[in-house]
């Protein structure tokens, strides 16, 4: 795998794990901002440089598809899920739901570009 797949695959994977509020490295008074600004990177529909559209392409991944079966897993099977798994095809994320639905998909207006979430995650995830 070159540098640049495994870099994007990480991005993925800890914007999935900040999403469902696991794995943090950040204190708990910003887990909330980190998942708010998790979700509208998930949920946008932008395709920017950065962005998690761009990302999944740049992974081969459908962005469609991946956004559907993250709000469709639990927080456990997010957590187990690996970079391995998620960028070989064998991921958890193309399996069937199983278990409960953890995850709510929202529509936000508060949406950060995708700079400004990889900004905070980064911040975030630095200073704990």
């Amino acid at each position: 795998m070159n540098p640049e797949t495994i870099l994007w695959t990480r991005v993925l994977l800890q914007a999935i794990w900040d999403l469902a509020g696991i794995r943090l490295n950040a204190p708990p008074r910003d887990i909330p901002r980190l998942q708010r600004f998790a979700r509208a990177w998930i949920c946008s529909k932008d395709d920017s440089p950065g962005s998690f559209v761009w990302t999944c392409t740049c992974l081969s991944l459908d962005a469609d598809t991946v956004r559907r079966r993250v709000f469709s897993k639990s927080k456990a099977e997010l957590g187990a899920l690996s970079a391995s798994e998620l960028i070989e095809g064998h991921s958890q994320l193309k399996g069937e739901q199983k278990g409960p639905r953890q995850i709510e998909e929202v529509e936000t207006t508060d949406e950060p570009t995708p700079n400004q979430y990889l900004y905070e995650m980064q911040q975030l995830h630095s200073n704990s």
